[in-house]
């Protein structure tokens, strides 16, 4: 049995509560860490394409759509990263929500206010500079509720984390 799956069998409490904890347990830390090693590096990287984009180091308007395409990858990809989280949360929380004797919503708004907490840590460890810069954040928390309304869509985004959690829809 995948521990993803849950029986039927214990209290219900219980089961809550071993649903939670590891994504509060995981999610503290993992994002503290995100928000201490990795904003860091990105906020450099992002001061140095800003000094790309105002023409610092010469190079004319070649140099500026370079910067924007390396913006823009940037935060793509931060938010692919940053997006595996909402979909992990959302996806723990359908497998725990499909037992037979609980309240589905009790776990889908558990799971989607710590994924929220943990993506809050990382948002407040960036500087704003400029719209790109807090983009991955703002989508990532979003992905958190589009998920939650239509897991569905994780299939499309996220099929290697559902193999990965044994989830099946």
């Amino acid at each position: 049995m995948s521990p993803f799956r849950v029986g039927s069998k214990g209290c219900v409490s219980v089961r809550y509560a071993e649903f939670l904890l590891p994504i509060f347990l995981w999610g503290w830390p993992l994002s503290s860490m995100y928000a201490r090693f990795v904003v860091p590096r990105i906020a450099s990287m992002g001061k140095a394409i800003t000094g790309l984009q105002r023409g610092d180091h010469g190079g004319g308007v070649f140099a500026v759509i370079t910067a924007y395409v390396m913006r823009i990858a940037l935060s793509f990809g931060q938010m692919y990263v940053l997006g595996g989280w909402s979909a992990y949360c959302v996806l723990r929380a359908v497998s725990y929500a499909n037992a037979p004797d609980v309240v589905r919503w009790h776990y889908m708004l558990g799971g989607a206010v710590l994924a929220e907490f943990a993506l809050a840590i990382v948002g407040r460890a960036e500087e704003y500079d400029g719209f790109l810069s807090v983009f991955h954040t703002i989508m990532a928390m979003g992905s958190v509720v589009i998920f939650s309304m239509n897991p569905f869509h994780i299939k499309a985004v996220y099929p290697w984390l559902m193999r990965a959690m044994g989830v099946v829809f």
